[in-house]
């Protein structure tokens, strides 16, 4: 036996000690340094000290004892009336599912007090500056959260975490859920030589991502363009410049010219290139607080998601500074300048909170903000800061996804501070998951009928902005009830529980949609991001009802057929980013089905259909906000302590007349 294999071993043990590597992959470790798979694999081989056991000591003991009472008086003072002994010895605590049950309830650092003290040191460190194969910017793909930061319990890592358990349970020599490498895209130090514009790409910019998140003033950025070469180096609007084309590239491409594909990257990096810590922090300005966001924004989606969320908090932190977050005097007419200001201190709350969920991550943001929400109005003709706003208009402008969009996240603040975050574990827990959805179904019927209407109806370029904010909906909906999916049980059919039911009939709605825009619209790759992180959640939801039941549902397989179809689809301007989640699914999908079947894109009406009579022979009237989200809150839950329903502010943005008014 080597000498290192020696000294890592003690008499008392002497099972070899994996290393790191092997530790990730979950493969069996030779043991030496470097291992046998280390050394053939050109990898670093590195071992972690082996983890220090709880001894069995009368003081362990009693502060265990100790604890548990401390924990009964806890459960005690949130709810009096509970019987913690019945509880104990209900069917629901002793089922042979209560790893998964305490896997969906409690967050990940709960969990992670759980596992051995080796697997917790350290175990979050990320590196991006280059391309990592195991980081996504939808923090969906990765069973294990080391190496790539903390993902909690609301990311769809958390789902392809629950699926990992259901088919190591079912399966002796499972596939592995994580990929092979992305391989690295060499042509991006190559110097930017393409037909694209300049201005071309500030037209796919304004086009394709101004309508979601409006953070500049259009007609003010091109004045300032006539001005570019004028500016010194150091001038913030080059850093939003060069951000406005980066994000250009990003969203236009439509998978046509594969020569086009990185051009995105390549002006990244000249940006970068400029880039210094006294750059970035050494000065604040409301243009560097808007190249901030962007920056943030694109290298999520470019799979740099830590980088990102750096450059996000950054920003935020910054706006703070600036004092975005604080309204301010009230002048008698508005002005340019300050709505502005108003428009980005939202983006960047729309941007924060929406971090917070993919990542299952604290938020920064407070909706304790005194600034209002922007204004619905065209201000095409407007260029001056002091330039006057005029009246608000009911129709439909560059700023109405925005302001609906934020009604909806300071709603989806709450819900994720309050329920999803602190993780309440008690009776109360379905009572507030309903109060919670009839306050989703309140800003729901708030929205303008051009937000429900037939998309033949509305202009093309406000399509994929509605089509975003309405699969927020749909995704913050199905987040909240998915803590019922531990509650479908194998053996004998019957009825599902109704919550986990609404939580799969959520997915199906939110797949259908998403293929009916796939059918609809040209797939560019910015909308192509949120179709893939939308649909995938959607479809890992369904594969855990697969595989928690023996019978499965038609439209369950159907609905997952149908969310292949659109991975397909976006992975033809994604790329890799649709691709690998396409991948997952077929994987999976091999565990009941005979092998690979080709999935042909046609009509959804089978979808429709099925998932119609499926709710039907549950109880449930259809699907939608209406069929499954029409929710009484229950009389015994006090929502005014933690929801604040009196703050003015929160009923202006449920208020009907949003669109209308100077909010």
């Amino acid at each position: 036996m080597p000498a290192e294999r020696r000294n890592r071993a003690s008499p008392a043990n002497t099972t070899v000690w994996a290393c790191t590597e092997c530790k990730r992959r979950k493969g069996k470790c030779s043991g030496e340094t470097p291992c046998a798979f280390c050394q053939k694999s050109n990898r670093t081989c590195t071992y972690e000290a082996r983890p220090v056991r709880l001894p069995l000591t009368r003081k362990n003991l009693d502060y265990l004892q100790a604890r548990c009472a401390k924990l009964e008086t806890l459960l005690r003072t949130l709810d009096p009336s509970i019987d913690i002994d019945a509880l104990l010895s209900s069917p629901d605590c002793n089922s042979s599912d209560d790893g998964d049950i305490a896997a969906e309830q409690y967050g990940d650092g709960d969990l992670e007090e759980m596992l051995p003290e080796s697997e917790n040191v350290c175990g979050f460190e990320w590196h991006e500056r280059e391309i990592n194969e195991l980081s996504d910017g939808m923090a969906s793909l990765n069973v294990d959260s080391r190496d790539v930061g903390y993902l909690g319990t609301s990311s769809g890592a958390a789902l392809l975490r629950t699926v990992h358990r259901l088919i190591s349970r079912q399966s002796s020599s499972p596939q592995p859920l994580l990929l092979t490498p992305t391989p690295s895209i060499s042509r991006i130090a190559q110097s930017l030589t393409t037909t694209l514009t300049a201005s071309f790409l500030i037209d796919a910019y304004f086009e394709h991502y101004h309508p979601s998140y409006p953070l500049i003033h259009e007609p003010s950025f091109r004045n300032a363009c006539n001005n570019l070469s004028t500016l010194p180096p150091s001038s913030s609007f080059r850093l939003v410049h060069g951000m406005v084309l980066t994000l250009g590239a990003f969203t236009a491409y439509d998978g046509s010219n594969g020569d086009e594909m990185d051009v995105d990257m390549r002006i990244w990096t000249a940006v970068r290139g400029g880039l210094s810590m006294a750059s970035i922090l050494e000065s604040g300005t409301l243009e560097r607080v808007q190249a901030l966001a962007m920056m943030g924004q694109y290298l999520q989606k470019r799979d740099r998601p830590n980088t990102g969320y750096n450059m996000m908090g950054t920003a935020v932190r910054m706006g703070f500074g600036l004092g975005l977050h604080h309204e301010g005097y009230r002048c008698v007419r508005e002005t340019l300048g300050r709505e502005r200001r108003r428009r980005v201190w939202w983006l960047l709350y729309i941007f924060d909170v929406g971090a917070s969920i993919t990542f299952g991550r604290p938020a920064v943001v407070s909706d304790r903000a005194s600034t209002r929400i922007p204004a619905n109005v065209d201000d095409a003709e407007l260029t001056s800061p002091t330039s006057h706003l005029p009246p608000a208009t009911s129709g439909i402008t560059t700023y109405t996804a925005m302001i609906a969009h934020a009604s909806l996240v300071r709603l989806a603040a709450r819900i994720h501070s309050y329920f999803i975050s602190r993780q309440y574990h008690n009776q109360l827990s379905r009572e507030l998951v309903h109060a919670f959805d009839t306050q989703i179904h309140t800003w729901h019927t708030s929205l303008p009928p051009f937000f429900t209407s037939p998309a033949a109806t509305v202009p093309a370029w406000f399509r994929e902005p509605r089509a975003v904010v309405l699969w927020k909906e749909l995704n913050l909906r199905m987040i909240m009830y998915k803590r019922f999916l531990p509650l479908l049980q194998k053996g004998k059919r019957q009825l599902p529980d109704r919550d986990a039911a609404v939580c799969i009939s959520l997915a199906l709605e939110t797949i259908a949609s998403v293929r009916e825009y796939v059918k609809a619209e040209t797939l560019r790759r910015g909308g192509a991001w949120y179709c893939t992180y939308f649909v995938f959640q959607a479809a890992l939801v369904l594969v855990i009802a697969v595989l928690r039941t023996e019978e499965q549902e038609a439209v369950w397989v159907e609905g997952l057929e149908s969310a292949e179809v659109c991975l397909d689809a976006a992975r033809g301007c994604l790329g890799d980013g649709a691709g690998r989640c396409l991948d997952v699914l077929r994987r999976v999908g091999r565990l009941w089905k005979g092998g690979d079947e080709e999935v042909v894109l046609e009509g959804s009406s089978n979808l429709l259909v099925g998932m119609e009579e499926w709710s039907g022979g549950i109880g449930m009237d259809g699907l939608g906000i209406e069929g499954i989200g029409g929710f009484d809150a229950a009389d015994a839950v006090d929502l005014e302590g933690w929801m604040s329903m009196a703050d003015q502010g929160y009923e202006d943005l449920l208020d009907a007349n949003l669109f209308t008014s100077d909010t």
